[in-house]
């Protein structure tokens, strides 16, 4: 957690606020600890009512965004335990007009998503799936990529998700892009895709980074 708060410290965040689970037990407490240690080694000094605690559930995101928010409508990054926190930070943020992510950052443990040598999120599927089809892909060359791919959507304002599906979107050759999405908000984050431009030197950085090539077949 130190690196995360290294991470929106370097983003400019100065009023951070955090979203957990219950800290009296572990893993939160470590991770909330680390979190306000991360800050302080930053210059950053946590107010302790800017954390809330609840459940791993969108109604604690909804319900701790906005508490925090009314306590302090300055806030300039919203840290949460895990994607379904997250979703509904960010249903509150919309509600409230604050654009995401020039008004304010949402950063859950997720967001990145899985990070190579960093335990798995709280609550995400790598933690629970038994058949492990999420923990067989998160290979250290697979992490390492996200974290470059990240990296190029930051510099563009947006998020790894929207980014990979406006690359995809951009080659003519694919007539269709078939997205999958278990939750409202997750088509609404996939069909910015359709308006986001990713200009010539960005393209050229995430197909470096992917080993892309294209295939070209001539034929006579």
């Amino acid at each position: 957690m130190k690196d995360v708060a290294a991470y929106i410290a370097g983003k400019g965040c100065r009023q951070p606020a955090y979203i957990t689970a219950d800290i009296s037990i572990s893993p939160s407490k470590e991770r909330y600890e680390g979190f306000v240690e991360g800050l302080e080694e930053n210059g950053i000094s946590f107010n302790k009512r800017m954390h809330y605690a609840g459940t791993f559930s969108v109604e604690t995101g909804q319900i701790g965004a906005m508490t925090l928010l009314q306590r302090n409508p300055e806030i300039d990054c919203i840290v949460c335990g895990n994607d379904l926190m997250a979703i509904g930070a960010v249903s509150v943020c919309e509600k409230l007009g604050k654009k995401i992510p020039e008004d304010i950052k949402i950063m859950e443990l997720l967001t990145g998503k899985y990070k190579k040598g960093q335990p798995y999120p709280e609550g995400s599927r790598a933690t629970h799936q038994a058949d492990k089809q999420i923990n067989n892909l998160l290979t250290d060359e697979n992490l390492a990529i996200v974290d470059e791919l990240s990296k190029v959507a930051d510099d563009l304002g947006t998020n790894v998700a929207i980014l990979s599906l406006a690359w995809i979107l951009k080659h003519p050759e694919i007539s269709c892009v078939i997205a999958g999405a278990s939750k409202p908000s997750q088509l609404e984050n996939n069909l910015k895709a359709v308006d986001l431009e990713i200009p010539d030197d960005a393209m050229e950085r995430i197909e470096k980074i992917l080993g892309f090539q294209r295939f070209e077949r001539h034929v006579g």
